[in-house]
């Protein structure tokens, strides 16, 4: 059975899953043939009106800059859609994609953070008489963790795993690394993945990396540096 890949990421107003609300869904499917590619250039993006219950934190709202959360009547707040309407308009995304939305393999930075979200979404939904299946698969594929495998092997301790500080280490100065939309983050997690395959060796027509100790000896890159 073919994979099917789809790269997310979400904004929220804090950390917690239970606390706190997303309020920015952004997602676009991915296919594999020994590297990753957008597979449709079809971008799901909406701006999601977090339940009262939510709890919004300042430093959560300084680095995603969704301010409008504040203010009930602004255009952005009006605009956005309720929580539950939110994952109905994405579970439509994902059936106009994968036909089938189920097990749906998350690619993504720190990818586990934005499925935790998106699973109180989806409960919450449920709650409110959605009766659809959880359309993701167990596993995931999350960058941040390949990153800190290659870390591993290369004796590297790096003092922070942001996107922008892997980024900074392995991408073209002129590079964007400061990205102002989700759409952008996913951009810039996708060029970082790419990346580290040209480092990994991931010639045309090799299915799967070696382990063997010579296939990981990444300090001749110099890339892969601690700050």
């Amino acid at each position: 059975m073919k994979q099917k890949y789809l790269c997310l990421t979400v904004d929220t107003t804090g950390l917690d899953s239970r606390k706190h609300g997303i309020i920015e869904i952004c997602a676009v499917p991915l296919e594999y043939n020994q590297t990753f590619k957008i597979s449709k250039n079809e971008y799901f993006s909406t701006l999601v009106r977090p339940l009262e219950k939510h709890k919004i934190t300042e430093e959560a709202i300084t680095i995603n800059k969704h301010d409008w959360v504040y203010d009930k009547e602004s255009d952005k707040y009006k605009k956005a859609l309720d929580y539950k309407e939110a994952f109905q308009e994405f579970y439509k995304y994902l059936v106009k994609i994968f036909k089938t939305p189920a097990w749906i393999i998350p690619v993504g930075w720190n990818i586990s953070f934005g499925t935790n979200f998106l699973r109180e979404m989806y409960e919450y939904s449920c709650k409110s008489g959605f009766s659809l299946n959880w359309p993701f698969h167990i596993h995931n594929l999350d960058l941040i963790t390949i990153c800190r495998y290659l870390d591993l092997k290369s004796e590297l301790n790096r003092q922070s795993y942001s996107l922008k500080a892997i980024a900074k280490g392995v991408l073209d100065s002129k590079t964007n690394f400061e990205p102002e939309t989700l759409i952008e983050k996913i951009q810039l997690s996708l060029n970082v993945l790419m990346e580290v395959e040209k480092i990994l060796g991931m010639e045309a027509g090799k299915t799967q990396l070696g382990f063997e100790e010579n296939n990981w000896n990444l300090q001749k890159y110099e890339i892969f540096k601690a700050e």
